[in-house]
């Protein structure tokens, strides 16, 4: 699946190709049908079939990813973003046993930052309804409040020029992640810098930053607007 293409797992019962609910071109109908697909086989859950994750990446920018599990079929939408992601681990951040996805990448629309993103499965893949299912998304795409987005975390420093595993280094005993570039980067397992010590409640922490994404998300649809000087005081609040 390295060819150019949009939904290669979307057949009807007479085999012919249709447009799935969960394709790409429907996440973003802006740009043109034309994604690269990428296949990465995970484990979740050592008692379930290992899982498919595959990623759809744009020649231009978005990316649009699916979890798929081949012994049933179902699809899980899981993460949509205005720049190119791809995996990085799966790992138990919080202790619960439970593997989540981690995933890095660029943000286009968000000053070209790099990133770090932590994804997890609210509900199994077998039961999963169509109509509850919400990917999540970067945060200039907005619904940040999809439950599979643990965080979403900005990583200054410039690119890394070295593969990827020796770009980022997960530390499960100190549970940090440190990221290379220019200026090296420590995240902890909640996606905050680890030199950023702060005095709020985890979860309150994480709402602040989700708040201030949403800041951010308005400032830039102002300034896209012409109203630059809105857009400054947006980001003031």
């Amino acid at each position: 699946m390295n060819a150019l293409q949009t939904w290669s797992l979307g057949r009807t019962s007479t085999g012919r190709r249709s447009r799935p609910w969960w394709s790409p071109d429907r996440a973003f109908p802006g740009f043109g049908p034309v994604f690269r697909a990428a296949l990465e086989r995970i484990v979740l859950d050592p008692d379930r079939a290992d899982e498919l994750l595959i990623t759809w990446r744009h020649v231009y920018q978005p990316t649009y990813t699916v979890l798929w599990a081949p012994p049933t079929g179902r699809i899980r939408p899981l993460f949509e973003s205005s720049g190119h992601h791809y995996l990085l681990e799966t790992v138990d951040l919080d202790g619960d046993g439970a593997e989540e996805i981690l995933l890095h990448g660029l943000t286009n629309e968000l000053g070209w930052c790099r990133t770090v993103v932590d994804l997890r499965l609210d509900s199994p893949i077998h039961s999963l309804d169509r109509a509850t299912v919400q990917p999540a998304r970067s945060p200039d795409l907005a619904r940040p409040d999809a439950p599979a987005l643990m965080w979403y975390a900005l990583v200054p420093g410039g690119s890394c020029d070295r593969a990827v595993e020796d770009c980022y280094v997960i530390d499960e005993i100190r549970r940090e992640i440190r990221i290379d570039g220019a200026e090296p980067w420590i995240i902890g397992f909640d996606g905050f810098p680890v030199s950023a010590a702060s005095s709020l409640a985890p979860g309150e922490r994480e709402r602040a930053r989700r708040a201030a994404y949403a800041s951010l998300r308005s400032s830039i649809a102002l300034q896209r607007a012409g109203e630059h000087e809105q857009a400054a005081r947006a980001l003031a609040l």
